[in-house]
């Protein structure tokens, strides 16, 4: 009794392949029918052949080429495709573990721009709390110029690569309070940590409320004004104090708007 046969109709509907890629794998013969009727040139394939239809399939997924795969199947060693097989997952694993990352970048920026208009939005002082943030920092001491700030703001993206961080897209100004008025110590760029990251660099902006207002170049003085006298009305003293970079349009260039932060 001759074995049973599939048509190549009834391989691609089981399989969830199709005839064109069938014929494909046969024409450069990575995957040839088990018999072709002579009469009527009918492909049929074997029941044993579906495994090989699910290993061309899963390799196609991790991008492996049909021509790559053919010189493996040509030596009909199942030792040698094993082999084969293992290399191409550690390469798929890597890659999923770059498209994770990738996928938490996008997320980040998407997160930042998303809060950076809703505190835009708002013209007011307004409280909110504020988890903990963790950051990388840098002296303010090198910065004399808005030319200086964007060098050396430029500086956080090669030490999060560096360290295998995972950048936030939030950055800023650590301010302290003096006779004078307040002074920058330090800038920082929020960050998230995973189990690759060396954390060693990183601290921590401290969870609480915080009051806040937002504010541009046009009315900087004017909203700076507000805040402080909001404080002064309810009587608080800010144990920290930043001055945040907000992130609206990621296609313009120079200032935009800012976002001051008051621990309190």
């Amino acid at each position: 009794m001759e074995k049973k046969l599939f048509t190549i109709g009834e391989i691609s509907k089981i399989k969830g392949i199709t005839r064109k890629a069938l014929r494909f794998y046969e024409k450069i013969g990575l995957l040839k029918p088990y018999r072709v009727d002579p009469s009527n040139r009918y492909r049929y394939y074997s029941i044993e052949q579906f495994v090989h239809v699910d290993i061309i399939k899963a390799a196609r997924v991790m991008d492996i080429s049909p021509m790559e795969l053919k010189a493996v199947f040509k030596n009909k060693d199942t030792v040698e495709l094993m082999e084969f097989l293992d290399s191409q997952m550690e390469k798929a694993a890597r890659k999923m573990d770059e498209l994770r990352q990738t996928i938490r970048r996008i997320n980040a920026v998407q997160k930042s721009i998303s809060n950076s208009l809703a505190s835009a939005a708002r013209k007011e002082v307004y409280r909110r709390q504020i988890p903990p943030r963790t950051i990388v920092t840098l002296a303010f001491d090198n910065i004399a110029s808005s030319e200086a700030a964007i060098i050396e703001f430029s500086r956080f993206d090669r030490i999060i690569e560096e360290h295998r961080l995972i950048n936030t897209y939030e950055s800023g100004i650590v301010l302290k309070t003096a006779e004078n008025g307040v002074i920058p110590t330090q800038i920082f760029n929020t960050v998230e940590v995973d189990e690759d990251s060396d954390a060693s660099i990183t601290s921590t902006l401290p969870a609480g409320e915080y009051v806040c207002i937002c504010y541009n170049q046009e009315n900087a003085a004017r909203q700076s004004n507000k805040i402080s006298k909001y404080c002064r009305r309810n009587g608080l003293s800010p144990a920290l104090i930043l001055q945040v970079e907000l992130l609206i349009d990621v296609f313009s260039i120079g200032p935009g708007f800012v976002e001051l932060q008051m621990l309190v």
